[in-house]
């Protein structure tokens, strides 16, 4: 058996927030090389429109921030800068000198999936299966989109079409692995991961209002690590805002903080904000 790597927060840190602004440079509709990182902007109001992946090893200045500002602002977009705590000083200082405002703290919880820390993983709950979807069943893929679509967004009906097309090419991505659950053969629930490197990013558990509170999304979460582990990764980890049910899943399957993402937003008149 291989050693284990090493867990370093900053090294998971650099590894997920470079998976993230690979993603954001594929699904949106245009992309700038910035800082380091990924500038990405789609429709105003996509999530997709964020700064990721910026100030890794690399300093930046005030210049920097105003021009990326200014681009996002030409687009009618809310400029958005998303960070790690491991970012260079330089732009946490340019980020307050422009005009920039915390809005959102994210806490990115972890689990190292080395062979000496695997733990049996419990059943699903009685009458729950729970399988990787096959990308090349168009009719389970869009099933599973629309499903994501309204439990992401409730609020609005029909679903966001924005949301969908790019939920529709998320599932699609070729890193990105699917897994279903089903109650009776009826579809309840969803959840992803996509790996990257040696660590395995969970995203996407959305669960049908009719089915919620059955322990389906915890189970999910133990298959996807499962899945994860058989894959080769060493590591995998899941982003929640604090004191919700994605927290509260991934601590009770033993995973455990590993940093936090702050993100950082330059309103504006006229323009669109972000989730």
């Amino acid at each position: 058996m291989s050693e284990p790597i090493p867990f370093e927060p900053w090294r998971v840190a650099s590894i997920e927030e470079r998976r993230i602004a690979d993603v954001l440079g594929v699904l949106a509709h245009e992309k700038l090389e910035w800082a380091g990182g990924v500038a990405a902007c789609s429709e105003p109001g996509s999530w997709l429109n964020q700064v990721i992946g910026a100030g890794d090893g690399v300093a930046v200045s005030e210049a920097d921030v105003e021009d990326v500002a200014r681009w996002y602002e030409a687009r009618g977009v809310e400029p958005k800068i998303v960070i790690h705590p491991y970012v260079h000083t330089s732009l946490t200082s340019a980020l307050g000198a422009a005009g920039f405002r915390l809005k959102t703290a994210e806490i990115v919880i972890g689990a190292e999936l080395d062979g000496t820390s695997r733990e049996a993983v419990p059943a699903p709950p009685e009458g729950v299966t729970i399988d990787v979807l096959d990308k090349n069943d168009a009719q389970a893929v869009e099933e599973v989109v629309q499903m994501c679509a309204r439990c992401f967004r409730p609020d609005v009906e029909p679903p966001d079409p924005h949301l969908v097309d790019s939920t529709r090419r998320s599932i699609h991505h070729p890193r990105a692995i699917m897994l279903v659950a089903k109650v009776d053969g009826q579809l309840a629930a969803a959840g992803g991961f996509e790996q990257f490197e040696n660590l395995a990013a969970l995203y996407g558990a959305a669960t049908a209002k009719p089915f919620r509170g059955r322990g389906i999304q915890q189970a999910l979460i133990y298959k996807r690590l499962d899945v994860a582990r058989e894959r080769g990764a060493k590591w995998a980890l899941v982003t929640s805002l604090p004191r919700t049910g994605t927290e509260r899943n991934a601590l009770r399957c033993g995973m455990r903080q590993f940093y936090t993402r702050l993100e950082f937003v330059r309103p504006g008149e006229g323009l669109v904000a972000s989730p």
